[in-house]
């Protein structure tokens, strides 16, 4: 059996990021292992149903492979190109047909134009809200991952990240001197969007030597704040407007923010009346910062 176990993006007229890009024309340099018996005169061809890449060149000779030996196509690489108006975030498959004297096999590669839509990172204990938000990103037909542990030198492969901190007792402190909060702060500045949840990210935390997101979010965190959120509202003539949640979620210490610098008023606790969702707009990024979790949000409809 002929497998792909690796895959190289070489997009020398591009972006040059290693992914394909919209409007590239890409070599793929994949490398193949042997599982089977020795293979005699492999030859591998590369196809695609999507109709937003073409295929260029998608035949490569391998020669002989002996059993456990693994080879690339680096002498001899695939080559498509993807489409100018080409979806970022779109999901691609590849298959890859090898055939050898006396049988074939055949394998799928996964691909993404441009960067993934989503990255949800929650550290927390619970688990009570990442996994919701990226089920609803999910459903929405957005592309990305759910991941327990932030991959650091991968965050620019998305391009939204969505953090939950959780909430009192079941929350993650970032503290000032790990490398998450630098590293998500660096993705901001390369232009990637962020939503971060918490209930004591934002006053409390920063106070205790937890990481100080708020010049970064455009927000600033007045009172530290109870268990009193019942009823999550959109802000009039702002892009949450008519938004209308009850909050049954985890509610202990929900901090209360005001926005400052370029953040603007999201969403507010019914009564007492405090702004508990503050957005901003940077201009290279955009940001919301939020003192609940979206996973204990509840639509007023339900």
């Amino acid at each position: 059996m002929i497998t792909p176990v690796d895959q190289e993006i070489v997009d020398a007229g591009g972006l040059v990021n290693g992914r394909p890009d919209p409007g590239e024309t890409i070599d793929l340099i994949t490398t193949l292992r042997n599982f089977g018996t020795p293979a005699v005169n492999v030859q591998v061809t590369l196809e695609t149903t999507d109709p937003y890449i073409t295929i260029i060149d998608g035949i490569t000779d391998l020669g002989d492979i002996a059993s456990g030996e693994a080879v690339d196509n680096t002498a001899d690489p695939f080559s498509f190109e993807v489409a100018a108006h080409a979806p970022t975030g779109r999901i691609v498959e590849l298959f890859l047909r090898a055939t050898f004297a006396g049988g074939e096999t055949h394998s799928a590669l996964v691909l993404c134009i441009g960067r993934f839509d989503y990255l949800v990172w929650d550290p927390t204990s619970d688990q009570s809200s990442g996994p919701v938000i990226a089920a609803t990103l999910d459903r929405w037909h957005y592309s990305g991952t759910f991941r327990k542990t932030l991959p650091l030198n991968e965050l620019d492969d998305y391009a939204t990240l969505w953090v939950s901190c959780g909430m009192y007792a079941e929350n993650v402190v970032l503290q000032s001197g790990d490398p998450e909060g630098p590293a998500i702060v660096t993705y901001m500045a390369n232009g990637g969007h962020v939503y971060l949840e918490g209930g004591d990210v934002w006053a409390y935390d920063p106070q205790t030597g937890g990481f100080d997101f708020r010049p970064h979010f455009g927000i600033n965190a007045t009172v530290d704040g109870t268990g009193d959120l019942s009823q999550v509202l959109g802000v009039l003539g702002e892009f949450s407007e008519g938004l209308d949640f009850f909050y049954p979620g985890e509610n202990s210490w929900v901090d209360h923010l005001e926005p400052t610098g370029h953040g603007f008023t999201l969403l507010r606790n019914s009564s007492p009346t405090y702004y508990c969702g503050i957005a901003s707009d940077a201009g290279s990024y955009r940001t919301v910062g939020t003192s609940f979790e979206f996973g204990g949000l509840q639509d007023d409809a339900e």
